[in-house]
């Protein structure tokens, strides 16, 4: 990882004995995926994102959905969903069950290559304003259209998050000033204006950053 050079990183033997035998087997090794990012929850995996075009999106999936199982695995964990995902190849058919707006939804998706950069597919396939959560922790609801600059309201913010390590909170109003996608820096920056209700409500300008590569994609 470009961003941390100079620091070493130890890989789970379960990752590499899932991946060894593979490029012994010659050529490169593909993995497979369902194409949405996700926030663990205690009953399972909480969409946050559904990539357009990929098997999640054609099977009709929408963020706010819960994952429940994927083949014989119940989505206990994010590391522990991923690793079950290591045994199948793309174009798999696997069947998966998922929660939304109170239904339990049953389906068979077919798994896709998984690609080298999850987020650059994200950013050639969809619109700036709906990466923001993936992206930094944070929902925005716009309150307000304007010729100069949308205004917004902190709808969520995932704890943990870029948006979380920041200080912003539920309900804090904002405008959006610009956002960046350095691909080259592997990199995002968005700057806002925004009055932080854990702040007074004190209007100031914030940027805030997070790196394009993100472990939370399945």
């Amino acid at each position: 990882i470009e961003q941390f050079e100079g620091i070493n990183f130890a890989i789970p033997s379960e990752w590499m004995l899932a991946s060894i035998p593979r490029l012994y087997a010659g050529g490169a090794v593909s993995y497979a995926w369902l194409g949405v990012a996700v926030v663990p929850r205690p009953d399972g995996l909480e969409v946050i994102y559904v990539v357009p075009g990929e098997p999640a999106d054609r099977a009709g999936m929408e963020p706010g959905a819960v994952i429940r199982r994927i083949g014989a695995s119940a989505t206990k964990s994010l590391s522990a969903t991923q690793a079950a995902l290591l045994d199948y190849v793309p174009n798999t058919l696997v069947p998966v069950e998922w929660d939304y707006e109170g239904e339990r939804v049953r389906g068979v998706i077919g798994l896709s290559p998984r690609p080298d950069l999850p987020m650059d597919v994200v950013l050639d396939r969809d619109i700036p304003m709906r990466i923001i959560e993936p992206l930094f922790g944070m929902r925005l609801q716009r309150t307000e259209r304007s010729l100069l600059a949308d205004r917004y309201i902190v709808e969520r913010v995932i704890p943990g998050s870029v948006a979380d390590e920041a200080g912003l909170s539920v309900m804090d109003p904002l405008r959006i000033q610009e956002l960046t996608i350095d691909r080259e820096e592997r990199v995002a920056v968005l700057r806002i204006v925004v009055r932080k209700r854990k702040a007074g409500f004190i209007e100031r300008t914030v940027q805030i950053g997070a790196y394009l590569e993100s472990d939370s994609f399945l």
